[in-house]
């Protein structure tokens, strides 16, 4: 679930998606309404990035792995788990990097586990 949610956040096309927007709505399902909210109202910096360099970025690979360290532990309604996304882009210079973002997985009251916070953005 936290793999597709940064596959699908991470993977953008600027001249397809045509603003910030577009990923955050395709990551949308495995997301909480006010994580999606909050992501429409602001735009990620790694955005503009790609935008002002022409790429197009295409995840690769990501690793998940429990976050641990300085932040709160696992219990049965709220995990913490790092996510590791390799990305190649193509652009005006083609390039990989390795994005890592901490989220925070709640389970809703509907059952199901979504992302409710990411950290790294």
């Amino acid at each position: 679930m936290v793999d597709q949610w940064v596959r699908q956040y991470l993977t953008r096309n600027p001249p397809v998606d045509e603003t910030h927007e577009g990923p955050v709505r395709r990551a949308a399902p495995w997301a909480s309404s006010a994580l999606t909210d909050n992501l429409l109202h602001h735009t990620d910096p790694a955005w503009d990035i790609l935008v002002s360099r022409g790429g197009i970025a295409t995840v690769t690979d990501v690793k998940i792995t429990p976050a641990g360290g300085d932040l709160p532990p696992d219990n049965p309604l709220r995990v913490w788990r790092n996510a590791a996304a390799e990305i190649k882009v193509h652009g005006y210079t083609d390039y990989n990097e390795t994005r890592t973002l901490r989220t925070e997985v709640m389970l809703s009251g509907e059952g199901k586990w979504q992302i409710t916070r990411v950290l790294g953005l």
